[in-house]
């Protein structure tokens, strides 16, 4: 039934069914579909509990671990973003999305730890090089030659890492 609500775009009642599905037979799936319709009715807060249980119960879903790892990129929790989209990517190498938004969640956690750094308030660096956001930027494109996000980023990281003529080619 919260299939069928879904699809109608009432997110609320397909919430409600649900939660009613999980009170009757908890399953990583219907925590899943819990998170996903908090998510969409702009409840990140609340989302991210079911997200993370689903992923508990079964981890071996790529589409749930990317879905948690953008949500905690909206909370800002870069390090975490980054860790769940890496393992979408590990549990889905074909699915180039993951990579773009996997090298899109290292950019930013980069960025913000600069930002840490330049005020003084961070001393040693956590986030991966960004050499590593070129490879996994770069297997987007492998994976999908058209994906104008993945090319973007893909010029921000190579410009971040003082190479601009290799930027321009990806504007």
């Amino acid at each position: 039934m919260g299939n069928a609500y879904a699809a109608q775009g009432k997110f609320s009642d397909a919430l409600l069914s649900y939660h009613r599905a999980l009170e009757l037979e908890p399953a990583a799936v219907y925590n899943r579909n819990v998170g996903s319709m908090q998510a969409r009715l702009g409840r990140v807060q609340e989302a991210v509990p079911a997200l993370e249980e689903a992923i508990r119960l079964d981890g071996s879903v790529a589409v749930w671990q990317a879905e948690l790892g953008q949500l905690y990129g909206v909370q800002g929790r870069l390090e975490d973003s980054f860790g769940r989209l890496e393992e979408a990517c590990k549990l889905d190498p074909e699915e180039g999305a993951y990579f773009r938004q996997a090298g899109q969640a290292l950019r930013k956690w980069r960025q913000y730890e600069e930002g840490l750094r330049d005020m003084g308030m961070l001393s040693e660096r956590r986030a991966p090089g960004l050499e590593r956001g070129v490879e996994i930027l770069e297997q987007a494109l492998r994976l999908n030659p058209e994906d104008a996000e993945a090319f973007a980023e893909l010029g921000q990281m190579q410009e971040m890492l003082g190479l601009p003529s290799e930027a321009l080619q990806h504007y």
